[in-house]
């Protein structure tokens, strides 16, 4: 039996305890993404999200995310994001260098 991808993540995701996968998965709209799928990631990086419903959803798929953070989300500045997960105590505020294109012109 052939599995499509969401079958394959969400297998992965139900082993990754056992042979210690990380994964990281990245868009910017967590909405369209299962819930299955984002409750096993043990870590989020989370960056602006102007929609309520997208904030809901990563709301919802991870429990140490708390009101008073996703209130914050749709605050952040280009390159801020806030981390998020089992490997953190509480969540994490970054900001990410930028990178200079024009000097590649």
């Amino acid at each position: 039996m052939k599995l499509n991808i969401k079958q394959r993540f969400l297998a992965a995701g139900k082993r990754r305890k056992k042979v210690w996968v990380n994964r990281l998965l990245a868009t910017q709209r967590p909405r369209d993404i299962p819930i299955g799928i984002l409750s096993q990631l043990g870590t989020l990086m989370v960056h602006r999200l102007i929609n309520e419903r997208d904030r809901n959803v990563v709301e919802n798929a991870c429990g140490e995310l708390g009101r008073s953070v996703a209130a914050v989300l749709p605050s952040l500045s280009s390159g801020e994001s806030v981390i998020i997960g089992v490997d953190f105590d509480f969540p994490l505020a970054i900001k990410t260098k930028g990178t200079d294109y024009t000097a590649r012109l």
